[in-house]
């Protein structure tokens, strides 16, 4: 059966991969009871027990609502007030992952390999192996947590998956900040180092380093900092995941990289998020459309009305008659 009609409409298991080299923790211990949280709820347990000696002596315990799908997009939804409980055996190891496949499958599911992988802090990842989709995780169950009740079966349930923050992403994003603050900034110095940050986020993003909403949208800046439309079109839809992830905030930055890659590309922006402010003219927004997004969408999407933008855009011509003349040369 094709993958994504599996994933949206059978009552599969839990989705995940194995996650890319570098997040998988040496030391990480499988064994114990975790959860899969929905809107600060248990939806799901495993619980891991080593068996026996060897790489398939474990044995896994599966509990939650009979009925469950989860989309693509990991949110979760057709649950009933059944609890299904299932069975899988490990069949082998990859990595720091355990390998296993269901006790009993049902129909479709002989074949499937469910990959269980332990990272570090606390967390895990949990699914089909060779899917490609991004992880679904899973936190450490508390003592005597149990599957919650009271599912509403036609409701969607975004779940809860609080990835940590890649502290590199965090420190670059922070660099990247820091370096645009002041009144006296040496762009030559600057546009060195985004240039610099770029190839290294672009490394983080292709090995699989960055998961949480903090990262993509730190990276999304990252790439508005760029130099060419590419950068500004990748910014995009690091915003765009970002805002997918949680991040509600993101929607802001994913505006401005489409405005941003629009006027780079010829084209006029749409939101109005670009100004453009040159020594001895009027700030500009232009080219700018401004009949394509509303008001309302622009209110919806975190950026100012057009009123706003006008006030915003006088208040720079504003400040600029109100600096100081440059000092004149020194004889």
């Amino acid at each position: 059966m094709p993958l994504l009609p599996r994933l949206l409409f059978l009552a599969a298991a839990f989705i995940a991969l194995a996650v890319p080299a570098g997040q998988v923790c040496a030391a990480g211990d499988p064994s114990g009871v975790w959860a899969i949280r929905a809107g600060g709820r248990v939806l799901g347990l495993v619980t891991v027990v080593r068996a026996a000696a060897g790489p398939t002596g474990w044995s896994v315990d599966l509990d939650r609502p009979a009925g469950t799908v989860f989309t693509s997009s990991h949110v979760a939804r057709g649950m009933t007030a059944v609890r299904e409980h299932r069975r899988l055996r490990s069949v082998g190891v990859s990595g720091d992952s355990l390998l296993l496949k269901y006790v009993d499958p049902k129909v479709g599911q002989a074949d499937d390999v469910i990959v269980f992988t332990p990272l570090a802090d606390g967390f895990a990842a949990w699914g089909f192996k060779d899917a490609p989709i991004e992880p679904i995780l899973l936190t450490r169950a508390q003592v005597a947590e149990t599957v919650d009740s009271g599912w509403i079966k036609d409701r969607d349930y975004p779940l809860d998956e609080p990835w940590p923050s890649n502290p590199e992403m965090t420190r670059m994003f922070e660099e990247d900040q820091g370096a645009r603050q002041g009144a006296h900034i040496d762009w030559d110095v600057v546009s060195a180092q985004d240039s610099a940050r770029r190839v290294r986020t672009r490394a983080l993003l292709d090995a699989g380093q960055l998961h949480s909403g903090d990262d993509y949208e730190r990276a999304a800046f990252i790439f508005q900092h760029g130099d060419k439309p590419q950068d500004y079109l990748l910014a995009h839809g690091l915003a765009i995941i970002a805002a997918a992830k949680g991040r509600r905030d993101a929607t802001w930055i994913a505006a401005a990289t489409l405005d941003r890659y629009l006027q780079s590309v010829g084209q006029k922006q749409v939101y109005g998020t670009q100004y453009h402010m040159r020594p001895g003219t009027p700030t500009t927004q232009e080219p700018y459309d401004r009949g394509v997004i509303s008001d309302a969408m622009r209110v919806a999407t975190g950026v100012p009305t057009q009123a706003s933008q006008e006030r915003q855009r006088a208040g720079y011509d504003a400040q600029a008659a109100a600096a100081p003349p440059p000092a004149p040369p020194k004889p």
